[in-house]
């Protein structure tokens, strides 16, 4: 489960995620970093690495890892707003529900990449 930290003019939201694990997914499994309506498969939420932003439509994590190696997103808060738990959960509610629901499924989908690599790599011969 993602958690919040207030940090003067900024919040950073940190994955429960290790950006290596993200970055395994984001290449063999990316539709595991993706939330789809049931009924339409319209994309609902994404995560994505590049510049941290945040949105009802998905969240993009900083390039480099927290000091512990999770995925984190650095993000302002305004100079006019007063910085407030209030201000970081109403910013935040609905896509930390879809970030945390993408979290749940990231064992599950980890693994079933690494079981397919470990056949691959036994189905490879490598000839000198």
């Amino acid at each position: 489960m993602a958690t919040i930290v207030i940090a003067g003019n900024s919040f950073i939201v940190k994955s429960s995620v290790s950006l290596d694990d993200y970055n395994v997914l984001a290449k063999y499994r990316p539709s595991a970093l993706e939330l789809r309506d049931e009924e339409t498969k319209e994309l609902t939420f994404r995560v994505g690495f590049g510049n941290a932003t945040l949105s009802q439509y998905g969240i993009v994590f900083d390039l480099a890892p927290s000091q512990d190696g999770m995925a984190i997103a650095t993000l302002g808060i305004p100079q006019d707003v007063s910085c407030s738990k209030e201000y970081v959960a109403d910013r935040v509610g609905s896509s930390l529900a879809a970030l945390n629901t993408i979290e749940a499924g990231i064992e599950t989908a980890l693994h079933e990449v690494n079981t397919e690599r470990e056949a691959l790599m036994e189905s490879i011969t490598v000839m000198v």
